[in-house]
């Protein structure tokens, strides 16, 4: 593995780069890093080249001294990388890291080839959605317990504090059980608190008028995997069903027993699906 960094508008940031051949760009998600792939990637070095960025205030990249955390912040920083270290790529993006793609392909469908989406669509980031979604709760817990923890705390210590942390009806580790809190706790223990602000506010999410144009914008294929409602998943097959009718190249793939965390929960399955999409991306005229 090849842990490599660049500067771009004044942030250094980290990103893993290994394999080579055609490129993969992987985008985790809210609260994630590098890390959220660590059992899917090993499964493609032997094809391709496998980039892994961790976003601004996101592992081990620079925090943004203005929190400029943004979804359209994001879209920036993508694009640029992809500028200056990737260039055109097949990106697959887990939750905020797809909506991220999608905004970036709209912009500019020379960078991004395909699109293969772990649970999300365009419209999981309009504000107007986001203001009833039910990780907003959670996004606040979580930035309120990093807050509490002490100076040079450990990823144990924050797990457990974490776990204990209240979530509905219960605790963390009630609610999520302490497998799920120990993989989120290694996720999230280095993001910076005050994402949370930014990422719990419909403010900075795009507005409808926003996804609408991203949507139209979309003219890469697209791949969206989705779990099931009731663990989780926020994926309803109705919008996939819109993506296509608005004229998007979409496919599906449904996880049976999945919630909203697809590929670290079934690497073995979403390895077979993404491979089979990136082959489909390859070839696919490109003229097209």
């Amino acid at each position: 593995m090849a842990t490599c960094d660049v500067r771009l508008d004044g942030l250094r940031l980290v990103f893993e780069d290994e394999g080579s051949g055609e490129t993969l760009v992987f985008l985790h998600g809210s609260m994630g890093s590098a890390s959220y792939w660590d059992d899917l990637v090993p499964q493609f070095l032997a094809d391709y080249r496998c980039v892994r960025l961790e976003f601004p205030g996101h592992g081990r990249s620079d925090r943004s001294r203005n929190a400029s955390y943004e979804v359209r912040d994001q879209v920036d920083v993508v694009l640029r990388f992809l500028e200056e270290v990737t260039g055109p790529c097949i990106v697959v993006g887990a939750s905020a890291g797809a909506g991220t793609a999608f905004g970036a392909a709209a912009r500019r469908p020379d960078l991004i080839h395909g699109i293969y989406s772990d649970d999300a669509y365009p419209g999981i980031y309009s504000c107007s959605w986001i203001g009833s979604s039910p990780f907003v709760n959670l996004f606040r817990v979580v930035g309120g317990v990093l807050r509490s923890m002490p100076t040079g705390f450990s990823v144990a210590e924050y797990a457990a504090a974490l776990g204990q942390a209240r979530l509905g009806n219960g605790t963390m580790f009630e609610v999520l059980g302490p497998a799920f809190v120990a993989f989120f706790a290694r996720l999230t223990w280095l993001t910076d608190p005050a994402y949370f602000d930014v990422v719990a506010s419909p403010d900075h999410y795009w507005t409808d008028d926003e996804v609408t144009a991203v949507v139209r914008g979309l003219h890469c294929p697209v791949h969206i995997s989705y779990g099931d409602p009731d663990r989780g998943s926020l994926v309803p097959v109705a919008e996939i069903d819109a993506l296509a009718a608005a004229g998007v190249d979409v496919t599906r793939t449904h996880f049976p027993g999945a919630g909203h965390v697809i590929s670290p929960a079934f690497p073995a399955l979403s390895h077979a699906d993404i491979r089979a999409f990136v082959e489909r991306v390859r070839n696919r005229p490109r003229s097209l």
